[in-house]
């Protein structure tokens, strides 16, 4: 069993390469299934309210998802990792004052006790999606979901600069970072050369016990 996680900012083309590694890879995808999250309406009308269940439900999801798939063994490609809800959108929201200092230190304990436990799965390696702000922002904007347009273009900096502090100091897995600019699935651009890349960055297979050890950090190039 291996797992490779893709990670990024809003915008950047997580699940659209997560789709593409699947089928290159011959991995079962693990996508992100906002639609299955029943606070994410009544998240959206009122954020104080509800960002504490949203994102415990999705940290739930993330997890039942990578511990399924150990049980049955299959190797997957995850879009968004459980680091992500934590390091980036909950502690966002405990900042902004949206998760008050209760729900925030309970959610930490949660994840904190999961992720540090040694069986925790970890990914094999992690593909950090990366790129220029206004070229992601431009995505965000073309691909016109209503509650990302309701954001303001701050806020989307705001996240942007947390995604590059996160990625600098994170160290629970390996990471290849990887610009948008280098490849294009679309048309075929550069494609062959990112999942050679990656391919060769990947570990031998192996079984589910967990990493021990330092990690590493290949840049992009």
């Amino acid at each position: 069993m291996q797992v490779v996680a893709v990670a990024g900012m809003v915008g950047v083309g997580k699940t659209t390469l997560a789709r593409r590694l699947a089928e290159a890879f011959g991995y079962r995808l693990l996508g992100e299934r906002a639609s299955t999250n029943p606070y994410l309406e009544d998240y959206y009308a009122d954020f104080k309210r509800w960002s504490f269940s949203v994102q415990v439900f999705f940290l739930a999801e993330r997890l039942r998802g990578l511990a399924e798939a150990r049980r049955a063994g299959v190797s997957v490609v995850q879009d968004r990792t459980v680091y992500e809800d934590a390091e980036i959108f909950a502690r966002l929201h405990h900042e902004t004052g949206h998760m008050d200092e209760r729900d925030w230190q309970t959610y930490r304990l949660l994840y904190e006790t999961l992720v540090d436990d040694p069986t925790f799965r970890h990914p094999d390696l992690v593909v950090y999606l990366t790129g220029s702000f206004e070229a992601i922002y431009r995505r965000i904007r073309c691909r016109g979901r209503r509650a990302e347009l309701s954001m303001s273009r701050a806020y989307w900096e705001a996240l942007y600069q947390r995604y590059n502090a996160w990625i600098q100091t994170f160290h629970r897995a390996p990471v290849v970072a990887v610009s948008i600019d280098e490849y294009d699935l679309f048309t075929g651009r550069g494609v062959e050369a990112l999942l050679t890349r990656l391919e060769a960055a990947l570990p031998p297979r192996r079984s589910t016990a967990p990493k021990t050890g330092p990690q590493r950090f290949i840049p992009g190039g």
